[in-house]
């Protein structure tokens, strides 16, 4: 293990904390996110032996306070509380099964990703099967105001605040047929706007006069090994994406982790990726765990993509889109991993990983 500095992005830009990645290209342990580094330990870890599958590592068990599993488990605490937990939480936990037992107590629980992000206006799919159709589960409101999933979409504490993580796996599973990756992904769904229907999946035209803007504050942790490559903001129309903006990994096919990504653009589901142009030209190659800016922005037909990363712009855009329906698109934003299994070989439980600081969309 050693401590890795960069990551490769298409078409973004990004702030420096520490990371962990496996320089060899073994893979962290099934629910680790690797930025937390020492600090975080493996989310999962409190889930496996003090609390639930919602449980986490900065929280010593569970977050929603499972005494029946807590208590009996009477397992290890969390990495940041540094003990034993029989009894998970603070919420959870019970006479017989809390810190009286033989441990200490986790922290309370960290709140949920629906009260860091106004996702008022979005629903979420994740990479784990919805029993009732076979397909990857999606969260719409109000559930979503107070839900989270270890480790695929929950908070962590950064700093003096809190910062949402977006996790996919490379064999998670899929939305379709029509789709060969897995994702941990909003998509934006509620549009409260004159002219447009009050039901169903909102969606809105590109030529009606208005400005849509999605605004994302983010960065990129961790990317599979064989095909570092993920989509970090969408736009989508009923068929397809139109606008695709993606993080590429600068050690693809080297065995060994990324440490750095470029920024790339994919208009109009082309497989052709258009690197982010700073005025000057040449492609910036931007270290793993820092932030940066992406903004969509689509008025008359023409899509702008900006990304601003230490004090520079970057911008690419398209105002040809032959193939799409202009009156029936969507903002996505989250974690689109770009690589699996059958195709790319990667490792069964590899993945990659994405966290939001801020997100917003408007439509003026």
């Amino acid at each position: 293990m050693q401590r890795a500095t960069g990551y490769a992005l298409i078409g973004t830009a990004l702030t420096a904390t520490t990371l962990v990645a496996c320089s060899d290209g073994a893979i962290s342990p099934p629910g680790a996110v690797p930025w937390l580094g020492s600090t975080g330990g493996a989310l999962g870890s409190g889930a496996a032996t003090g609390g639930t599958s919602d449980g986490g590592p900065a929280n010593g068990g569970t977050s929603n306070g499972d005494a029946s599993v807590g208590a009996a488990a009477g397992g290890t605490g969390g990495a940041a509380s540094g003990g034993t937990s029989a009894g998970g939480t603070a919420s959870g936990g019970t006479s017989t099964g809390g810190a009286a037992a033989g441990g200490t107590a986790g922290v309370a629980a960290l709140p949920a990703p629906g009260t860091v992000l106004n996702l008022s206006t979005w629903h979420l799919t994740l990479p784990i099967e919805d029993p009732s159709t076979g397909w990857a589960l999606q969260i719409n409101q109000p559930e979503l105001a107070t839900y989270s999933k270890n480790p695929y979409f929950l908070t962590v504490p950064e700093g003096a605040g809190v910062v949402v993580v977006f996790q996919t796996p490379v064999d998670g599973v899929k939305t379709s047929n029509n789709t060969k990756f897995a994702r941990t992904e909003l998509r934006e769904d509620y549009l409260d706007m004159p002219g447009y229907p009050d039901t169903g999946n909102r969606s809105w035209s590109m030529t009606d006069g208005r400005t849509h803007t999605l605004t994302i504050v983010e960065k990129i942790t961790y990317l599979p090994l064989k095909h570092p490559e993920q989509a970090l903001g969408q736009i989508h129309d009923p068929n397809n994406d139109t606008f695709m903006l993606k993080a590429v990994g600068n050690n693809e096919g080297k065995g060994i982790r990324s440490t750095s990504f470029r920024r790339a653009a994919q208009f109009d589901d082309s497989s052709v990726k258009k690197d982010m142009v700073l005025s000057g030209g040449g492609t910036l190659w931007v270290p793993f765990d820092t932030y940066f800016t992406l903004q969509l922005v689509v008025k008359s037909g023409t899509c702008i993509a900006t990304v601003q990363y230490e004090g520079q712009t970057y911008t690419a855009s398209n105002a040809t889109w032959a193939t799409i329906d202009q009156t029936k698109n969507y903002f996505k934003a989250g974690n689109y991993i770009q690589s699996n299994v059958a195709d790319y070989a990667e490792a069964t439980g590899d993945y990659s990983t994405v966290v939001i600081q801020s997100l917003s969309v408007t439509h003026q």
